[in-house]
């Protein structure tokens, strides 16, 4: 009878034999594409998605890649292929996005879609998709990557209401700032009578056909939630989950010179709600000529052109106030704190805002108290009286009023200040993100 004990070489053989083998650990293979990259164009939805991106690309169990969209304005198209490297990153690529139709919310390059990202799909062969916005991609990307990747899980996060809404996707009415109800295409065609019902039907159509492909939503508020819902999401494919934070130090609270109060604002300027600048320039110009005169406007991204004469007086006040105002128009992600450092309040002065994601992150992770609009997602997600004051921002003359108010009331800015809550961890919120794609990939 033979034994496997006769030496220590043939004992640690045996002990060898007998282990437990361990199966090589399979990663989910993950894909993000968002609109634009945070080091070339700052966005909320650009942002969000590199923040998931960073947090999961050292991940244990994940294999991340990255494909957001590109200005022509921030990189040169290059002969031979749609995608280009950024900083010799093996794992993320840019693609062209400019020849965007925002009606159809559909990339024109139908070959770009069809041969290059679908050759790119299949290539990779990612387990999970993961959609920050459609914009600058185009919603048939959704139904490309269900083609080309049929087992694969479609996940799409709504930032905005583009999709709902062809005015900026604010779901605000045109020709003055009445609330729209909710989105449909009778209510579309009363805001663009020159585009007919029958095409705002079609662009319906056209996009909820593409967003049958998706397997879940996720929106960051309860609020923009309840508006896909009406618009004809089904409710139990829409999941509510925090935005990861950036990963960024905490700003520094401005050191006052003597006698100096704190009256420095901070603004993010959407550029589809120029009409809401306007407005704030319009209390701006009120609270001047109310004798607040050390007030300091920092204005963080691009200023377009507005409609009409909106655009004359927009231009007008912005001149007027020139020695006042900060125009931060291009700034790059990591240059935030050092943004946020100079200001003491952020204000934010559209009637309707429900995407809160920046002005959150600057008030939660950076610690400065917000003027906000009394409906919508920052009033969900910002309790007034703590961290915020909910405010009347429908007219120039009531936003003068409650600014004069927080600008001068003696003690309002420290008794905001300590009732703001502790930011989202970022550890929690990538968690959270992470156990959806577990619970979506072992259906």
């Amino acid at each position: 009878m033979g034994s496997t004990t006769t030496g220590k070489g043939s004992t640690r053989k045996s002990a060898a034999a007998n282990a437990t083998v361990r199966e090589p650990v399979t990663k989910t293979r993950l894909l993000v594409i968002a609109p634009s990259h945070p080091a070339l164009h700052p966005t909320d939805a650009g942002s969000a998605a590199y923040n998931l991106f960073t947090a999961l690309r050292t991940h244990p169990a994940f294999d991340v890649r990255w494909l957001s969209g590109v200005g022509a304005n921030e990189r040169q198209l290059h002969g031979g292929t749609p995608f280009q490297a950024i900083d010799g990153r093996p794992d993320e690529l840019l693609f062209h996005g400019a020849d965007f139709d925002t009606f159809l919310q559909s990339h024109n390059t139908k070959g770009f879609l069809y041969n290059d990202f679908s050759q790119l799909l299949a290539q990779w062969q990612p387990d999970v998709v993961h959609f920050h916005h459609s914009a600058g991609i185009g919603i048939e990307a959704v139904q490309v990557a269900r083609q080309t990747l049929p087992a694969a899980v479609i996940v799409y996060t709504l930032h905005d209401y583009r999709l709902l809404c062809h005015n900026g996707g604010r779901l605000v009415q045109t020709g003055g700032e009445a609330l729209c109800p909710g989105a449909a295409a009778a209510r579309c065609h009363q805001c663009f009578p020159a585009i007919p019902l029958t095409d705002f039907k079609v662009r319906e159509t056209f996009i909820k056909a593409h967003l049958g492909n998706v397997d879940t939503f996720i929106t960051a508020t309860e609020t923009v939630a309840a508006q896909f819902i009406r618009w004809g999401i089904a409710q139990q494919k829409i999941a509510v989950l925090p935005n990861i934070p950036a990963a960024e130090p905490t700003a520094p609270f401005r050191q006052l010179l003597s006698g100096e109060r704190r009256r420095a604002i901070g603004v993010f300027v959407q550029p589809d709600a120029l009409d809401s600048v306007l407005r704030l320039l319009q209390a701006f110009d009120l609270l001047r000529d109310q004798g607040i005169e050390d007030v300091q406007l920092h204005l963080f991204g691009s200023v377009g052109v507005a409609a009409g004469e909106s655009d004359v007086a927009l231009r007008h006040l912005l001149q007027k106030h020139a020695a006042s105002i900060c125009h931060h128009e291009h700034y790059r992600a990591e240059q935030l704190p050092a943004l946020i450092a100079r200001v003491d309040w952020i204000v934010a002065p559209d009637i309707r805002c429900d995407v809160p994601d920046a002005v959150v992150q600057a008030v939660r992770s950076h610690r400065r108290p917000l003027l906000c609009p009394d409906i919508g997602g920052l009033a969900e997600q910002l309790s007034n009286g703590a961290g915020a004051l909910h405010v009347d921002a429908t007219t120039a003359v009531s936003l003068a009023t409650h600014l004069g108010h927080a600008l001068q009331a003696e003690g309002l800015w420290e008794k905001l200040l300590a009732g703001i809550a502790a930011p989202e961890r970022r550890d929690a919120s990538t968690l959270q993100h992470i156990r959806l794609y577990q619970s979506l990939t072992q259906r």
